[in-house]
C-alpha cells in the first residue's frame, strides 16, 4: 500500500508539472492562448500540434536548456491559396520568488507583399491558487513595427482545474487582446474584435501525452473550435 501511495503521489506531482510546460498557441507554456507563470522543466521539450477549424494547423514547441528560462515557437500553417503563415515566438523567465512570477515576451511575425505585420508583446504574470483553480493573472503591452504609441495594454487571466483527477482538466483564458493580431483579408481563423474568451478540456492519456479540445473566442460571432495533441519529451529533473 505504501508503494502504491508513493507512485500515485509521484504521478500527481508530475501532472502538476506537465500542466505548465505544454505549449500554448505561441509556444509559451500555459493555457489556451494565455501563458502561465510556470516555465518548462530543465531539459524538457514540449511539442503541440493543433488544428483549428477552417483549415489552419499550428505546430508549436517549447524547451528549457537553463533552469527557470523557457523558449517557445509556433507556426500558423493556413491551407489554401493566397493565405499567410505567421511565425510565433515566445520567451519567458521565472523569477526567484516564493510565488510563481514570470516575465515574458511573445511575437507574431509575417509579411505579405512588401508589408510587414509584426506584433511584439512583453508581459508579466503571477500564478496563484484561487478557489481551487490554478490561476495566472497577467499584464502586458502590444506594439507593432510601425506604431509604438500607447493604447494596446493587455490584461489576461488563465485558469485550469482537475475535473477528474488526474486525467481530465478544465482550462480557459480571458483577455482583452485578440487571438491573432494580424488581420490580413486572406488570413484564416482570425478574430474580428479585441477580446477573447476561450474554454476547453485537456485529456491526459499518459504521463507524457495529452489531447485538447478547445473553444476559441466564444463570445464573438466568429467563434471557433480547435483540437490538438501535446507530447512531453526528454524530461530531466
Amino acid at each position: 500500500m505504501l508503494f502504491k501511495s508513493s507512485v500515485i503521489t509521484a504521478f500527481l506531482l508530475f501532472i502538476h508539472t506537465i500542466f505548465g510546460v505544454m505549449p500554448a498557441y505561441n509556444g509559451a507554456g500555459g493555457y489556451i492562448i494565455a501563458p502561465s507563470a510556470e516555465v518548462s522543466t530543465h531539459g524538457s521539450l514540449g511539442i503541440t500540434a493543433r488544428y483549428t477549424y477552417n483549415n489552419m494547423l499550428t505546430p508549436a514547441l517549447n524547451f528549457s536548456l537553463v533552469d527557470h528560462i523557457e523558449i517557445g515557437a509556433g507556426w500558423d500553417i493556413n491551407f489554401g491559396s493566397g493565405v499567410y503563415n505567421p511565425v510565433l515566438l515566445s520567451a519567458k523567465i521565472k523569477l526567484p520568488f516564493e510565488n510563481a512570477i514570470a516575465l515574458g515576451f511573445t511575437a507574431e511575425l509575417f509579411k505579405y507583399g512588401d508589408t510587414y505585420a509584426n506584433y511584439y508583446s512583453p508581459y508579466g504574470c503571477m500564478q496563484e491558487t484561487i478557489k481551487g483553480f490554478d490561476t495566472t493573472l497577467g499584464l502586458g503591452y502590444t506594439f507593432d513595427r510601425q506604431r509604438l504609441q500607447w493604447g494596446n495594454i493587455n490584461f489576461f487571466i488563465g485558469f485550469k482545474k482537475e475535473i477528474i483527477a488526474p486525467y481530465i482538466i478544465l482550462m480557459g483564458d480571458f483577455a482583452n487582446f485578440p487571438y491573432k493580431h494580424n488581420r490580413a483579408p486572406a488570413l484564416r481563423a482570425i478574430d474580428s474584435s479585441r477580446g477573447i474568451v476561450n474554454l476547453g478540456v485537456r485529456f491526459l492519456l499518459t504521463e507524457k501525452i495529452a489531447l485538447d479540445v478547445m473553444g476559441l473566442d466564444l463570445m464573438d460571432s466568429n467563434r471557433n473550435i480547435s483540437a490538438g495533441m501535446s507530447v512531453l519529451l526528454g524530461l530531466a529533473r
